[in-house]
């Protein structure tokens, strides 16, 4: 019987979430498709009809299961706020996101601890490299921002800073995974972006949030 496009997708949505599932449990590298397949409750021909193998549906499942995100920090960078409160929207979302996004969550937790340097992955992982590259881009081009506005202390300097913010999410995506009863992110978000932005400013965090 022919499925509906609907019927498909419901599919398709099926076996990313056990993939999801799958991945988590034993390593990408450990994870078969008659394994996600089981899990998903459908045939391994199901898959073939979604994905070409394994590879790209691991590259499918991070970039969907991270997209909600990664789409909420792009409307931070995009909004027309202050460099710095963008700056803290930024930090503050990044930091609960982990605990708030169940997906978000997993697929950090898979590409930190259960994937390992399996050569199908390597267009990913430049995808990835790139992304970050991205990301440090932009931040520093926001620091700048800061500078010609006179917000954001002169003597900085933006690469600098850029990189220190991404290997501070990174730290403490790192930190809590390995020991989630360690500090709530969610509960600590503002406070850890306080942190960062009270370090950055030329002026008080609380003047600042009065301009």
């Amino acid at each position: 019987m022919r499925r509906t496009k609907a019927e498909a997708e419901q599919t398709r949505h099926a076996l990313l979430d056990a993939a999801l599932r799958v991945f988590g449990r034993l390593g990408y590298d450990a994870t078969t498709l008659e394994d996600i397949a089981r899990e998903a409750q459908v045939t391994r021909g199901a898959i073939y009809w979604h994905f070409k193998g394994k590879a790209e549906l691991y590259r499918a499942l991070l970039s969907e299961r991270q997209q909600p995100g990664l789409d909420a920090l792009s409307a931070a960078f995009a909004s027309e706020a202050p460099p710095l409160e963008r700056l803290r929207t930024l930090l503050t979302l990044s930091v609960a996101l982990l605990e708030e996004d169940p997906h978000y969550r997993a697929t950090m937790e898979l590409t930190l601890f259960k994937t390992g340097a399996s050569p199908e992955l390597a267009p990913g992982l430049a995808q990835k490299v790139e992304g970050l590259r991205g990301l440090r881009h932009s931040l520093a081009a926001l620091v700048r921002v800061g500078q010609q506005q006179g917000s954001l202390r002169p003597e900085l300097v933006p690469e600098v800073v850029a990189t220190t913010v991404v290997s501070l999410l990174n730290g403490v995506a790192l930190t809590w995974l390995l020991d989630p009863e360690a500090f709530s992110p969610a509960a600590q978000a503002a406070a850890i972006a306080d942190t960062v932005v009270a370090g950055l400013a030329v002026e008080s965090l609380s003047a600042t949030r009065q301009a």
